[in-house]
């Protein structure tokens, strides 16, 4: 939903478990933890919508960028 209002829309199509979402800090990708591979992981998807896009590989559960843009792992 935009921060101004309107109607809530999906990002995420996929048939699991998908929690924890966070923002970058530029507003253009949410990062969450879903369990879509077989066990948990980080993805990102574009605010805007398109193609959703795996950032780790050996399991994670939640994700924030720090104040330099770079992401931590927890």
């Amino acid at each position: 939903m935009d921060a101004s209002g309107g109607s809530p829309r999906r990002v995420t199509f996929q048939p699991s478990d998908e929690v924890v979402p966070s923002w970058s800090r530029d507003g253009k990708w949410i990062y969450f933890s879903s369990n879509r591979a077989g066990r948990q992981e980080i993805w990102r998807v574009p605010f805007a919508g398109g193609k959703q896009e795996r950032i780790t590989g050996d399991g994670g559960e939640t994700a924030f960028e720090s104040a330099d843009g770079k992401l931590c792992f927890i």
